[in-house]
């Protein structure tokens, strides 16, 4: 008989797969692979659309995070620095214009550059039978630049030689022009009204007296004579009747003298230029 031999050789077995093991109840497999380096949601936090943070619902995309706007604090400051800018020229043009109108800067032009001759405004054949139609009546023109900016003349008739009456006649024309000093700017017509009403003449009470085209001077007495004045623009003219001078007998009382003073400008106004 044949003696059996050793059993045939089968190779190596492959290693023993280990057996599956049931988890524990109420443990549940994670859905998917998850990295062990990831952070994991605290329970309970949500993200507004209800899922847990870091896990979007079904067939929705993660939802991107803001990003902080680049460059929006800069513009911001330049919108401030460009208002503060605009408001900072405004002020200035404002105070630059409220100033230069303060110092005279937007005034009225002058009308009159130079006084109107005196003696050719002034009816001096009226005016000699007021002075007194004595021997050697004297009608002359004068200077009569009395202020700083105002330039003046003045025609006179004064009672002649052996006048037994008589009243002395001025006419005077003043014209103020303009004139800068330093940063100021004075205006001639602004300074001409501010003379004619200073030198107003003393009133009795009575109405002014109109002149025949309708011009309304201001009339009155000053010192004893009769006074009228007019303004044009910057040019100013003006007449005075004076009180019988000493030895020689008065011919007009005082209301009379201011008519006469009125009589006289009326005339000479109308002939203006």
């Amino acid at each position: 008989m044949h003696e059996p031999g050793p059993p045939p050789s089968q190779g190596p077995r492959p290693p023993r797969q280990p057996e599956h093991q049931v988890p524990p109840p109420g443990h549940r497999p994670p859905s998917g692979p998850q990295s062990s380096s990831a952070p994991r949601t605290p329970p309970g936090h949500l993200t507004p659309h209800g899922q847990p943070q870091g896990h979007p619902g079904p067939g929705r995309p993660p939802a991107p995070q803001a990003q902080p706007k680049k460059g929006s604090v800069g513009r911001t400051l330049a919108w401030i620095g460009c208002g503060c800018g605009t408001l900072l020229l405004l002020v200035v043009a404002a105070a630059g214009f409220g100033g230069a109108y303060y110092f005279g800067w937007f005034g009225p032009e002058d009308v009159h550059a130079a006084p109107q001759p005196p003696c050719e405004l002034l009816d001096t054949d009226a005016a000699g039978e007021i002075a007194g139609n004595g021997e050697n009546l004297e009608v002359y023109e004068a200077d009569h630049s009395y202020a700083y900016g105002a330039a003046g003349l003045e025609c006179v008739v004064a009672p002649g030689h052996g006048a037994a009456s008589g009243h002395q006649v001025d006419l005077r024309t003043t014209v103020f022009t303009t004139e800068v000093n330093g940063i100021r700017r004075e205006n001639g017509i602004e300074a001409a009204t501010a003379y004619f009403y200073d030198t107003r003449p003393e009133s009795d009470g009575s109405e002014s007296v109109t002149c025949p085209d309708g011009r309304l001077p201001l009339s009155g007495t000053r010192n004893g004579a009769g006074h009228a004045l007019y303004r044009l623009d910057n040019l100013v003219v003006e007449v005075e009747v004076m009180p019988a001078a000493s030895g020689v007998g008065e011919a007009l009382d005082e209301a009379g003298r201011t008519q006469a003073a009125v009589d006289l400008l009326c005339d000479a106004v109308a002939l203006v230029e």
